[in-house]
C-alpha cells in the first residue's frame, strides 16, 4: 500500500501544484498620441432668415376701409360670423373654446332679432368680439382684418404698397 500511497501523493501533487502561476495580464499600450487637427475654415456667419413677424390683429370696417383705399385687395377666404361651425374652423380664429363661439353666436342672433335681421354694425361686432375675448390669428403688417356687415362676414384685407415696402425692408423679392 505504500506504493498506493506514493503513487496518490504523486499524483496530487502533480494536479495541484504543478501549474504555473498566474501571472497579471500585461498592461494594455497607452493609447497613441492625439494628432492635432488642422484648424478648420472659419464658417461664414450664417444669413439671418428672411422673416417678416406677424403682427397682432386689428378689425377693421370692410367698406369703410375699401373707400379710403382702394389699392386694398380681398383675401378669396371669407367666414360667415353667425355660423359657429365656419368659425370654430377658420384658421382666423386661434384655438378657442366652441362655448366662446356659441356665445359669440347667442349675441349675434340676438342683436338680428333686436334689428330686424340686420347684421351688427362694424362698432357692435367689435364690441362683441372684445367683450366675449375672442381672439383672432395674428397678420402681417400689410393685413388687417374686415367685417362687412352687408353680409356678416369677416375677410382679410391686403395693401400692396406696404407689402412691397416690408419686402423690400428684408430683402426679399416682391411677389
Amino acid at each position: 500500500m505504500s506504493r498506493l500511497n506514493t503513487l496518490c501523493c504523486l499524483l496530487f501533487l502533480a494536479a495541484w501544484g504543478c501549474e504555473k502561476p498566474v501571472s497579471p495580464p500585461p498592461p494594455p499600450p497607452p493609447p497613441p498620441e492625439p494628432v492635432a487637427a488642422a484648424p478648420a475654415a472659419p464658417m461664414p456667419p450664417a444669413e439671418p432668415a428672411k422673416v417678416i413677424p406677424d403682427i397682432p390683429w386689428r378689425m377693421v370696417d370692410k367698406n369703410k376701409a375699401m373707400a379710403e383705399n382702394p389699392k386694398l385687395t380681398e383675401a378669396e377666404n371669407k367666414i360667415v360670423v353667425g355660423d359657429p361651425v365656419t368659425v370654430a374652423g377658420s384658421a382666423y380664429f386661434t384655438a378657442i373654446s366652441q362655448f366662446t363661439i356659441t356665445a359669440l353666436k347667442h349675441d349675434i342672433d340676438l342683436w338680428k332679432v333686436q334689428n330686424d335681421d340686420k347684421n351688427p354694425t362694424f362698432e357692435v361686432f367689435n364690441g362683441m368680439l372684445k367683450m366675449h375675448n375672442v381672439p383672432l390669428k395674428g397678420l402681417k403688417p400689410w393685413q388687417t382684418y374686415a367685417y362687412d356687415e352687408k353680409d356678416g362676414t369677416i375677410t382679410i384685407l391686403s395693401d400692396p404698397d406696404v407689402k412691397a415696402e416690408a419686402y423690400k425692408k428684408v430683402g426679399l423679392p416682391v411677389e
